[in-house]
């Protein structure tokens, strides 16, 4: 996540080198249980809703499924962006 207005979000994916900018629906705030806070954004060009999640990188590494994620390299990415 890049930045956060009213309603709206800007994220820079590092895989695709895109950043992108979304209406925001709705937030749930960091929570000290989930150690992560998320947003449900609605894309603006297809009309598809997403959640986006950040968090502690103990939480969130152990929701990433990078064996069926089509991106090459990503765990490279996410280990570069950790250290």
């Amino acid at each position: 996540m890049v930045s956060r207005e009213h309603n709206k979000v800007t994220i820079h994916n590092s895989a695709t080198k895109e950043t992108l900018v979304f209406k925001q629906v709705a937030e749930f705030p960091f929570d000290s249980v989930r150690k992560r806070m998320s947003v449900v954004i609605k894309d603006l060009q297809t009309g598809q809703y997403k959640i986006l999640c950040k968090g502690a990188d103990s939480v969130m590494l152990d929701r990433i499924l990078f064996e069926k994620n089509a991106i090459e390299g990503l765990r490279q990415i996410v280990d570069e962006d950790l250290y």
